[in-house]
């Protein structure tokens, strides 16, 4: 019996049925939802030392929201940060081979005119070549106290939440002082923009499709919305006979409330 019907279905949609069916006029029942809504916790456990927005704030991306007790980890940063910065070590063994350059130098003339042995001579070439090892060596520790800075401040950020877009804080889940164990700490919703759900009946599955424009009505006598259809559902649900749709509602100045039952009336080019 359902295959039966879903065969009449698309023969129906193939002829002039459903290309015949109007759509300028008529209404369909439609939810308001926010774009996204994320629930955002910290990347390790601690301690809740402040919560830097309220319910019903708008955030930026980027903004810092809440932070974990970070004193330990700032202390390892400080530490972490004075010795990548030091130099002297560095500066040491660059004075001491170009000290043993220029002992080299002096030994290798002396050779030259038998004023000094070839031992002599051997000596100072490898003092030269012991102390570009320790050169080298104390560049390699300067490089790998820069690469330790990197990951004592990665562990710092990790415990500071930011927002990941532009939205509004729709529910505060944890307080200061709570200990957090990667639970959610605040709830965010983008509302710029809206996205609006819809479900339409399948005798006019194929006249909308992605792109078109459509009509947001919320109350009658108020403001019409215009919105855009982003994704049309390309499989028919056979117990209620009908398709989703999603458009796509501007909400810049954020004056549309999301959650809100609305109508919907699409727009079809003549």
């Amino acid at each position: 019996m359902r295959t039966g019907w879903l065969f009449a279905l698309v023969v129906t949609m193939n002829g002039t049925g459903v290309h015949g069916a109007q759509l300028t006029d008529e209404l369909y029942d439609c939810l308001i939802e926010p774009e996204r809504v994320v629930e955002l916790s910290f990347a390790v456990d601690g301690v809740l030392a402040s919560v830097e927005v309220d319910r019903g704030d708008r955030v930026g991306p980027g903004q810092v929201l809440a932070r974990l007790d970070s004193r330990v980890e700032e202390a390892a940063v400080a530490v972490v940060r004075a010795r990548a910065e030091q130099n002297s070590e560095i500066e040491l063994r660059e004075a001491e081979l170009a000290l043993a350059k220029r002992k080299a130098n002096r030994i290798e003339n002396l050779f030259r005119n038998k004023n000094a042995s070839a031992q002599e001579r051997d000596e100072a070439r490898a003092r030269i070549d012991m102390a570009r090892a320790k050169l080298g060596r104390a560049r390699e520790e300067a490089r790998l106290a820069r690469l330790e800075l990197d990951r004592a401040r990665a562990a710092l950020a990790r415990r500071v939440l930011v927002s990941p877009m532009a939205g509004v804080v729709t529910e505060q889940h944890r307080d200061e002082g709570e200990y957090v164990e990667k639970a959610p700490v605040l709830t965010l919703a983008r509302i710029d923009p809206l996205r609006v759900e819809a479900l339409l009946p399948a005798r006019v599955f194929g006249r909308v499709s992605a792109g078109q424009p459509a009509d947001v009505i919320l109350y009658e006598g108020e403001p019409v919305y215009r919105a855009e259809v982003q994704r049309v559902d390309p499989v028919l649900d056979t117990a209620s006979g009908t398709f989703g749709v999603r458009l796509r509602l501007p909400n810049p100045e954020g004056a549309i409330p999301s959650g809100l039952e609305c109508r919907l009336r699409f727009i079809v080019a003549p």
